[in-house]
């Protein structure tokens, strides 16, 4: 991200203006700061609280700043908010070879940084790894994706202290940095305790880097009272031998996404479950077929529990019942069927046409979770991103947020949060209901081959699209 990106509005007054004139010029562009030009040159800026304290017949000159801080339009935001901060800054004047741009301010910054920056790692969310992929995807560069992801993250977190568990977070990113090269790379933090990186090496030279960054992170620890932070890695992409078609770069990208994403899993759970076939690939190894891809969606049984189910006898066969689709119109009270135990009563409930199961109980999901923050087209941005709070950990999931309803692309990217904070589990959206006070919204979660689907509500809040996010989390959670 740069300058010239910023919403910047190129206003200004010439210095030999009346302070009248310039005044209404500020009041009209509703400005703190105006630059102040001569024959097209910057001279100096000018503020609305000095303007409103001179004289009206005064000239501008009489009352403006000499020229400070001068930034460039292809400076980086982060090394301008990192000047901002050690210059103690409030406003710069912007240009670009001479030419007048606008005042950039702390707060245009400050905007931008929340919307993509995180201040923990001082590193970029994962919609910079978007940006960043597609432009060198539609240049027509090939891009491996390298994924890393702290091990048992949540429990050292609890044994050590979240004190401790940001210094392991800031420690990973700096680590991280020194081992890529920002001219052909991008490390984003991805979310809670996963880090990305989109990098133009070819596959062989990529692993190389794979390997350097397991060779610098292998004694990674704060300090000698905490044992080293373990983590995983995967690697996709860097082997296409042909340039692609400019279609569905999105698509591609987020499959490349996925995919390092998988074999960084499949590597974590290595660790756990050896023996399991499907784990025995070599890290890094593109070979995986699809229907092992897929199955690495789901939990994997360890060899103990793959081992016990082998001596028990098998079970007789006992046909299932296939699942009956049900159409509600209303909220309906529908008696379970009597079996052992005293039937109860369960909720169907019915949105934009979409058919739901009974509504269960408990939730399949633990944890207190809660929503941080929604970014979305409201903001100027081509991607939705919803992050979530779950157990004092952040996860942040990203939808495309070109065409279509934006509350659609907040469900979307608030489902993409969740899979990331509950491994192994599916969430999908399958209706919404924007009433006149609160939105409605059923979702259907997997869990390895069993499936639930649940409603939820919540109440409009401020944000429209913070309430989309809730709803989902109170179908999830079981509040009704």
């Amino acid at each position: 991200m740069k300058v010239r990106n910023l919403p910047l509005s190129p206003i200004w007054v010439e210095s030999e203006q009346l302070v009248s004139s310039a005044r209404f010029i500020a009041k009209g562009h509703k400005v703190h700061y105006l630059g102040v030009l001569k024959s097209s040159i910057v001279e100096g800026t000018v503020t609305d609280t000095a303007l409103e304290a001179a004289d009206d017949m005064a000239m501008v000159r009489t009352v403006m700043k000499p020229l400070g801080a001068v930034i460039g339009a292809d400076d980086s935001i982060h090394e301008v908010a990192k000047r901002f901060y050690r210059e103690g800054l409030d406003y710069a004047v912007a240009t670009d070879q001479g030419k007048y741009l606008g005042v950039v301010t702390s707060q245009m910054l400050l905007n931008e940084l929340s919307r993509s920056y995180d201040p923990l790692t001082e590193l970029s969310w994962s919609d910079q790894l978007r940006n960043w992929g597609i432009e060198q995807l539609q240049a027509g560069r090939e891009i491996s994706i390298l994924f890393l992801d702290l091990d048992d993250f949540g429990a050292y977190n609890k044994a050590h202290g979240h004190v401790v568990g940001d210094n392991v977070l800031r420690k990973t990113a700096a680590m991280l940095s020194a081992q890529i090269d920002p001219a052909t790379e991008v490390l984003v933090r991805y979310g809670g305790d996963e880090f990305a990186i989109g990098s133009l090496r070819l596959r062989a030279d990529a692993e190389e880097l794979l390997d350097k960054i397991r060779l610098a992170g292998q004694d990674l620890r704060i300090d000698e009272r905490a044992e080293p932070v373990s983590f995983s890695l995967g690697i996709y992409g860097g082997k296409r031998s042909k340039e692609r078609e400019n279609v569905h770069m999105m698509a591609t990208l987020d499959n490349l996404i996925n995919l390092a994403s998988k074999d960084c899993l499949a590597n974590k759970l290595a660790k756990k479950s050896p023996a399991h076939p499907v784990l025995q690939q070599e890290q890094g190894n593109d070979s995986l077929s699809r229907a092992e891809r897929e199955a690495l969606d789901f939990p994997i049984p360890s060899s103990a529990e793959i081992a016990k189910k082998e001596a028990a006898p098998p079970a007789p066969a006992s046909p299932s019942p296939a699942p009956a689709k049900v159409a509600v119109e209303e909220v309906a009270v529908v008696e379970k069927p009597t079996e052992v135990e005293q039937p109860k009563p369960t909720v169907v409930k019915k949105l934009n046409g979409a058919t739901s199961a009974p509504v269960k109980s408990p939730s399949l999901l633990s944890g207190k979770i809660s929503v941080e923050k929604v970014y979305g087209k409201e903001h100027g941005a081509s991607m939705t991103q919803v992050i979530l709070r779950v157990d004092q950990q952040s996860y942040s999931g990203v939808h495309a947020s070109t065409g279509g309803a934006l509350t659609e692309s907040v469900a979307l990217a608030t489902c993409r949060a969740l899979e990331r904070a509950y491994p192994g589990r599916s969430f999908q959206v399958e209706g919404i209901d924007q009433g006149p006070e609160m939105v409605s919204v059923v979702v259907r979660l997997g869990e390895g081959n069993s499936a639930r689907v649940e409603g939820g509500v919540a109440d409009y809040d401020t944000d429209e699209y913070q309430t989309v996010a809730q709803a989902i989390i109170n179908a999830v959670t079981g509040v009704h």
